[in-house]
């Protein structure tokens, strides 16, 4: 966790907020490559031996026209007792669903049912709800959290989005409602995770590669990265394998995996982005 101490920081004092009595809402917002989910696995692991209910979830563009595949996998854990998730089951049933597409008192039911489920859980302890990429929340989804959020009142309950705005596959119609129901309330916080620093990429070059005396191997990662987390682990494992473990690399080698680095963070840029990069890589 180099440079994310502020907001580990911050995520523990809105745990500790949401546990004294009070929902709180974390959105953490970055492009690729910057750690978000890696971020929010720490925090769920801390939240979760905190002796909080922790409801994970990650949504994808392949996903992001399910209606309530996120909360599907919210509810999927074992957090529940057997009447609840039989309450649970009911409510996502298939034909269920189906009648709430078009069916005011069916989609009422839906709403009502899970987020009581998930009150009632709040009313036994914390509940902590992570949903990475959540720039694919489906509809559906998308509507239950703010119903949730709108009768949460003083529940124990804290959720936290990791939020990418970069990607070319989102759809942009999804989270607008929940962007707009958010960003208007005062216990929402917004972290905004940049890449690191020259200095982040030291510490972690030196760790990575266990050499003390690393500041040239850093200032080369760090020209060559600028900082995203994605590119520099994929540096890293290539300079490790053209080592061929003989000790720490005399210097930095590009291999397959930063080229799939690349690639991956290039795949998820937005067509402005992928104009500049093309003309970069033609202009050396």
């Amino acid at each position: 966790m180099i440079e994310r101490e502020s907001e580990l920081a911050e995520l523990a004092a809105a745990f500790a907020e949401s546990a004294a009595g009070g929902v709180r809402v974390v959105v953490l917002q970055g492009v690729v490559g910057t750690g978000k989910t890696a971020l929010l696995e720490e925090f769920g692991g801390r939240a979760r031996e905190a002796g909080a209910r922790l409801l994970r979830a990650s949504g994808a563009p392949t996903e992001s026209s399910l209606s309530l595949g996120i909360v599907r996998q919210l509810l999927a854990g074992e957090v529940f007792d057997r009447e609840e998730a039989a309450t649970v089951r009911g409510l996502l049933d298939h034909q269920l669903l189906a009648d709430a597409a078009c069916d005011g008192v069916s989609r009422s039911r839906v709403l009502d049912g899970l987020a009581s489920v998930v009150l009632g859980l709040a009313g036994r302890g914390t509940v902590v709800i992570v949903v990475d990429d959540a720039q694919y929340l489906d509809a559906f989804s998308q509507d239950w959290l703010i119903y949730l959020l709108r009768r949460a009142g003083h529940a124990r309950l804290l959720i936290v989005f990791g939020w990418r705005d970069d990607d070319v596959e989102m759809c942009e119609g999804n989270g607008r409602l929940l962007c707009a129901e958010l960003y208007q309330q005062a216990y929402l916080r917004r972290l905004l995770l940049g890449p690191l620093s020259s200095g982040g990429v030291a510490r972690l070059v030196a760790g990575r590669l266990l050499e003390s005396g690393s500041a040239e191997l850093a200032v080369q990662a760090h020209r060559l990265t600028g900082g995203n987390l994605l590119l520099l682990h994929g540096l890293l494992e290539d300079s490790r394998a053209a080592a061929a473990g003989d000790g720490p690399p005399a210097q930095l080698c590009t291999g397959p995996e930063f080229e799939r680095a690349v690639q991956l963070v290039l795949a998820r840029c937005d067509p402005v982005t992928l104009r500049v990069a093309g003309a970069v890589s033609v202009v050396g």
